[in-house]
């Protein structure tokens, strides 16, 4: 489980395939209690340590995962947002993330505000019950609040404050570059429930 509060960042120095997987080799600065077997979003994409020889360790994405997330269109050099598993004693800054992306969505529109960038991305009708004006959403692995929806034109923004612009890889993203999405985990389930009662 994580919160969606990227303080740490990886650089990709190594894709490799393996059978239809594609091995990560990254360096950052991870935590020294973080080893094999521990569990990173990367990008908001939970993956799980493979292997690590001080600041360089590698990860391992399935082909389902490469499917609906950005990873497979990273290159060597290219910076993942990282954030380590949530420890139960800590702080909730941001809301729960699961680290399972929902797919990927393109940014329609940068929007230069004084003090702060609002960014658009277009959405798919099916992701419609997800997206609701002042809910969470986590974008790239960074919890953010929808500023603004627009339903019949299928698009949402997110307004990103400096902090979080310059210590993240959202001020790095380009016009229909897409980004990986995952959805406020309540109204998921709250919507699964629905579809559930009407069925019955």
């Amino acid at each position: 489980m994580f919160t969606g509060i990227i303080t740490l960042q990886a650089k990709i120095l190594e894709l490799k395939k393996s059978g239809t997987n594609l091995q990560f080799t990254l360096s950052a600065d991870l935590p020294k209690e973080i080893g094999v077997n521990d569990s990173i979003a990367h990008d908001g994409v939970c993956l799980t340590l493979i292997q690590r020889r001080g600041r360089t360790y590698k990860v391992e994405a399935i082909q389902e995962t490469l499917k609906i997330s950005t990873l497979s269109e990273k290159n060597v050099g290219d910076v993942l947002n990282l954030e380590v598993p949530l420890k139960m004693n800590q702080y909730l800054h941001g809301h729960i993330v699961q680290g399972h992306v929902d797919g990927k969505i393109k940014l329609q529109k940068i929007i230069t505000n004084e003090g702060s960038h609002n960014l658009r991305f277009g959405f798919q009708k099916k992701a419609i019950p997800f997206i609701l004006h002042k809910g969470s959403i986590c974008i790239n692995g960074v919890s953010l609040t929808v500023s603004k929806v627009n339903y019949n034109k299928r698009y949402f923004e997110v307004s990103i404050i400096p902090h979080t612009w310059t210590k993240t890889n959202l001020s790095k993203l380009t016009l229909q570059e897409k980004a990986n999405v995952e959805y406020d985990l309540m109204l998921k389930y709250l919507h699964q429930m629905q579809k559930i009662n009407i069925k019955n």
